[in-house]
């Protein structure tokens, strides 16, 4: 899951008195969308944040910022609002389930 283990990210942090309060996976360029036409894109970032979601579940962290990705250009307004709604309603049931907050970037 890490390239290190759980018990060597504590060891620097808690002497430290730090906690982990917001993971974010940085990229370059962000490889989501939600708001897309394209099942498997969509799919693809969903798996991508709730593989984020573990992590932080993994790390005791409480958030997880996301960014939904846009809408094409070709595509109404409105249907990609859709598939936005029903992509971020996954991931927060899957959020539910982990004890894990979504927020929005």
């Amino acid at each position: 899951m890490s390239i290190f283990p759980k018990s060597y990210i504590f060891v620097i942090i808690i002497p430290l008195n730090m906690i982990i309060i917001l993971f974010h996976q940085l990229n370059k360029v962000y490889p989501v969308n939600f708001c897309t036409q394209d099942d498997l894109t969509r799919e693809s970032s969903i798996r991508y944040y709730q593989r984020a979601i573990d992590t932080a579940q993994f790390l005791d962290c409480p958030c997880v910022q996301i960014s939904t990705g846009f809408g094409y250009f070709d595509q109404p307004r409105e249907e990609g609002w859709k598939y936005c709604r029903e992509s971020l309603w996954t991931l927060a049931q899957y959020c539910e389930k982990k004890d894990v907050r979504l927020l929005l970037e």
